[in-house]
């Protein structure tokens, strides 16, 4: 059953009970001391925590199981001094909730996917807490198996069980701790197996994880290096080979190669809008004639944009070429160069725009435009812009109203200079 994410409130303490109990019961049991001072606080504490959980989910839970049920009571606390003999029972029996361990898996990947870590990082995670958690029981068993020997169990007995676990485990194996027995070398034959098992599984995980962790980058290297070979492979100089190298690079670390109109088709439609206009919304604002637009455009217009990327010295358009696009330096530096293509009117960076009179007029360009840095470039054409303000028709009639201005102006400007008297 998958654990529902308003129960993790509940779910996460009481599997941490349940991991904690996990540990403390094996390293109780393997010692066979007697209980610590703290250790009937603990009991109390768990038998309360195991008691809520069954009566909240215990009807509805398929791990409530009647074996889990006698995991309830402190048995130790209430019966140990009447039935000594069966103080060992009563601590196995405290194990009986271990297998509700495995919703541990469900907590984690629900955690993993709200904070999208890679679709592997759940299975790392699990190996890891898996892989402590079988080294602390089998650390247990050795003891145990020291004591069959008649050697004392203290907190040594397990520092060096555990670190017995990690050396055969890892199949290093120093010598220094060696089993001497038939049912330690048939235990250490065991704990090798597992230990070979286990690590080639984690190491499964990592490797997919790690090849997971930016697999969009992978798969753009992979098509740069195919197109790099084709290019060699039909002998083009090495320096245009470097310059479409260079181009891909700018392009993935500036994300040109997302195409924004299909990531955008991937949203549902109340998304779609609110990405858009989170992503444009302030490059439109700043133009003059959008400024008192309603927000229903501003988010249609948002939808509009395209990113495209220019290398330093790519002509964006050049004078006399028909308006049929405004662009905005998302990331960048432009020259607006004069018709002479000489003299340089002005020099533009991010979040300026240029080119606007092509929405107001669609005339031919008065000067040129040229990119002196890689510069990305959100890119509004004419007739997607024609199109929107269709159902925005009191918008339509000032922006009309604005290009008649302009061009208006426009005109003056060019007669002026040759009949104007001065006086």
């Amino acid at each position: 059953m998958r654990i529902k994410a308003e129960d993790d409130y509940w779910r996460v303490p009481f599997l941490f009970i349940v991991l904690l109990v996990s540990l403390e019961t094996p390293l109780r049991i393997a010692t066979g001391s007697p209980p610590a001072p703290w250790a009937a606080i603990w009991d109390i504490l768990v038998g309360v925590i195991y008691l809520s959980e069954f009566l909240w989910h215990g009807r509805f839970h398929r791990g409530a199981t009647a074996l889990a049920l006698i995991s309830i009571p402190p048995w130790e606390l209430l019966l140990g001094t009447w039935l000594p003999g069966w103080v060992s029972l009563f601590r196995w029996m405290r194990l009986a909730q271990t297998p509700r361990l495995a919703g541990i898996h469900d907590v984690i990947q629900r955690r993993c996917d709200q904070q999208m870590f890679p679709a592997a990082a759940d299975r790392a995670i699990l190996s890891g807490l898996v892989g402590l958690l079988i080294m602390h029981w089998v650390a247990c068993a050795w003891i145990v198996l020291n004591a069959m020997e008649g050697a004392q169990s203290t907190v040594i007995s397990y520092v060096d069980a555990l670190y017995w676990t990690v050396v055969t485990m890892a199949s290093v194996g120093y010598g220094d701790i060696v089993p001497d027995t038939s049912v330690e070398r048939v235990f250490a034959v065991f704990v090798i197996l597992t230990g070979m098992a286990f690590y080639g599984y984690l190491i499964g995980n990592l490797a997919a994880l790690l090849g997971s962790l930016d697999a969009a980058r992978t798969r753009h290297l992979e098509q740069i290096e195919e197109i790099l070979s084709w290019l060699r492979h039909r002998h083009v100089p090495e320096r245009i080979c470097k310059d479409v190298n260079d181009y891909f690079h700018v392009q993935w670390e500036n994300h040109v190669a997302l195409d924004d109109a299909e990531m955008l088709r991937r949203l549902p439609p109340s998304l779609q809008v609110e990405v858009a206009v989170c992503l444009n919304r302030q490059l439109l604002e700043k133009v003059e004639f959008l400024k008192q637009a309603p927000s229903e455009l501003i988010s249609a217009l948002a939808m509009r944009l395209q990113q495209k990327l220019f290398r330093p010295g790519d002509i964006i358009f050049r004078s006399g070429n028909i308006g049929d696009s405004m662009y905005f330096i998302s990331r960048g530096t432009v020259e607006i160069v004069a018709a002479d293509g000489i003299d340089v009117i002005a020099r533009l960076s991010d979040g300026q725009f240029f080119g606007e009179m092509a929405l107001l007029s669609g005339g031919q360009r008065s000067a040129s435009a040229r990119a002196t840095a890689y510069s990305v470039l959100a890119v509004l054409e004419k007739n997607c812009f024609d199109k929107t303000l269709e159902h925005f028709p009191d918008m339509k009639k000032a922006i009309e109203g604005t290009a008649r201005i302009r061009r208006e102006q426009s005109i003056l400007r060019s007669i002026l200079p040759v009949s104007g008297d001065p006086s």
